[in-house]
């Protein structure tokens, strides 16, 4: 019998997670796709540098994934603890980070400036994050 996930996870503990992600109607992630006769390989390094990216802004850890042709498997530590430790001035800067906005509109769009302007000085630093463990 199966058990709904708010009863099996405690959102206030840290914890380990195995998570899967399956692509449906035999899609591709990555790999060559037979039917639509192209290759989609260079997505196994969109979906490493956006784990590396929101590794940076949740309370998360990434401790193991796995990038298949139509799956993605990750090994995640998940730290409330620490999350709930940071002011909210922390939290919108965090959330900003992944939801700058559009131009034009107000303190978000001057948080938007900020890290494309950060982005430009930084250009080309991609490759430069810590090595895995």
């Amino acid at each position: 019998m199966t058990i709904a996930r708010h009863n099996q996870i405690n959102p206030e503990e840290p914890g380990w997670y195995h998570t899967i992600s399956r692509c449906v109607r035999r899609a591709r992630l990555c790999g060559f796709d037979p039917e639509a006769g192209e290759s989609f390989e260079h997505r196994k390094y969109w979906v490493r540098e956006r784990l590396a990216d929101l590794e940076q802004v949740f309370a998360a850890e990434v401790a193991a994934y796995g990038i298949m042709d139509n799956h993605l498997h990750l090994v995640v530590h998940m730290d409330p603890i620490l999350a709930s430790e940071w002011p909210r001035e922390e939290v919108a800067r965090r959330w900003l980070e992944l939801h700058p906005g559009r131009e034009g509109e107000g303190p978000v769009a001057k948080a938007a400036s900020a890290r494309a302007s950060r982005d430009r000085r930084s250009q080309g630093g991609r490759g430069k994050r810590r090595e895995r463990r």
